[in-house]
Order: C-alpha cells, then sequence, then structure tokens
C-alpha cells in the first residue's frame, strides 16, 4: 500500500496542532478547526478505502504489495 498522501496529511495537521497547543490564539483557532481537524479526518478516511482495496484484493488472490 502507498500511503504518502495519508502520511503528509497527518504530518500537516500534527504540525497544525502542536502550533496551536504552544500558541493559544484566535488564527491558529481557526486553522486547527477548520484545517487540521478536516485532515485528520480525510487521511483516517483515505487510510480505510486502502486497507478496504487490499483486502478486497487479497480476498480476489491478487497481490496488492506491488504498487
Amino acid at each position: 500500500m502507498n500511503l504518502r498522501a495519508e502520511a503528509y496529511l497527518t504530518f500537516v495537521a500534527s504540525v497544525i496542532t502542536v502550533v496551536y497547543l504552544w500558541s493559544n490564539n484566535p488564527w491558529v483557532m481557526g486553522a486547527f478547526t477548520f484545517v487540521a481537524q478536516p485532515l485528520f479526518a480525510c487521511s483516517i478516511l483515505f487510510y480505510a478505502i486502502a486497507v478496504l482495496k487490499d483486502m478486497k484484493a487479497e480476498e480476489r488472490g491478487e497481490d496488492s504489495s506491488q504498487p
């Protein structure tokens, strides 16, 4: 499975979260609420889709480890 996009989304969301924890101002709170949380949700959704595709391919007997 190629999960590069999910890793990047999670990294960006984590950076925004750490900045929010360090400096609590309205702009950073807005970025955390409207950018970081949806990025976390998208990365979880994309990961779940990749896992389901991998499970279906394994069920059919295909080799899904190849890119």
